[in-house]
């Protein structure tokens, strides 16, 4: 085999492995991964604070995202934190999936595939999203993921 019919081989090889998987805009790391085990008949609370990425690394937000199930309906609301009074850049949110016993019930991307800056929001505000309906009844391993950054 020719060294040029060898380098052109290579080139296809290497131009075919990374254009198969384009690029993502949502960031590497997930601003929150939770497994909560919750009874999907009863009421539920919690609250977690999101992470963002600096020069430093990660580090935890004033930004949270707080949740209540009621009624086998899962609401969810991202926002900063009500007693911070400082001044800050946007949240930015991208996406969020909820699994419940290992299945995807629920995922919302809010950048539309990379074709939007997703959802920002700013110290005194917050997302709703929307609710999302649980499956069954009885006690459920819920995954909550969150991609966003400051």
């Amino acid at each position: 085999m020719t060294s040029q019919l060898r380098v052109v081989l290579v080139a296809a090889v290497l131009w075919s492995s990374t254009s198969a998987a384009g690029p993502s805009c949502l960031p590497s790391y997930n601003s929150l991964q939770v497994l909560e085990t919750v009874d999907t008949d009863a009421s539920v609370a919690f609250s977690y604070r999101l992470r963002s990425e600096n020069a430093a690394g990660l580090f935890e937000t004033r930004v949270f995202l707080s949740g209540g199930l009621q009624n086998r309906e899962l609401n969810l609301r991202a926002h900063f934190d009500e007693t911070f009074d400082g001044v800050s850049l946007p949240y930015n949110l991208y996406a969020v999936a909820v699994l419940q016993d290992g299945r995807v019930i629920h995922y919302v991307d809010f950048t539309q595939a990379c074709q939007d800056a997703g959802l920002s929001f700013f110290p005194g505000q917050g997302v709703q999203l929307h609710p999302v309906s649980l499956q069954g009844s009885g006690p459920s391993r819920l995954q909550i993921v969150v991609w966003g950054r400051l």
